[in-house]
């Protein structure tokens, strides 16, 4: 019986080591995974972290490139501003200058008609007063067709010298 008991004993003792040598293995795959799967978990985490930190940055640059477009667009802007105030200011001031010397050409051009309407009164005032008070009426009718040809040139040259410098 002893022999017995010893076997039986020997048997559950084997049977015991077997379990403790399996939970040994089960407690060192559950710490070998314990560690291993927070370790892959990081890796990863920390390979999407790169990727969305690479394509931040090349949003980023993306966003520097636009920003800059507006940059020289509004420099741009601001150049042909100036330029085109200049220009208008150029033009104002040249419109000016025209249109003062087209006005003094205008009134130099008046005066000298308002003359020769002057002198053309002046010799139909003498041509009538030589021929006594109006008797020749041929000399009357060629001095008023002299005079009207003459208005008629004056305005042809004030409205050909409006008309040059407009």
């Amino acid at each position: 019986m002893t022999v017995v008991l010893a076997s039986e004993a020997a048997g559950e003792l084997a049977a015991i080591r077997s379990r403790l040598d399996a939970i040994d293995e089960a407690t060192r795959l559950f710490h070998d995974d314990l560690v291993r799967v927070p370790t892959a978990i990081d890796r990863a985490i920390s390979s999407q972290n790169t990727l969305m930190e690479a394509k931040f940055s090349l949003r980023d640059e993306m966003f520097k490139g636009v920003d800059l477009r507006f940059v020289e667009r509004d420099a741009r802007f601001a150049i042909e501003s100036t330029n085109h105030t200049r220009s208008l200011d150029a033009a104002l001031k040249s419109a000016n200058e025209s249109s003062d010397k087209t006005e003094k050409s205008l009134t130099e051009a008046i005066r000298a008609v308002e003359k020769q309407v002057a002198d053309l009164r002046e010799r139909l005032s003498d041509k009538l007063s030589r021929d006594k008070g109006g008797e020749d009426t041929v000399g009357r009718q060629l001095s008023m067709g002299a005079l009207a040809v003459s208005v008629i040139v004056a305005i042809v040259a004030v409205l050909a010298l409006f008309l040059h410098k407009g």
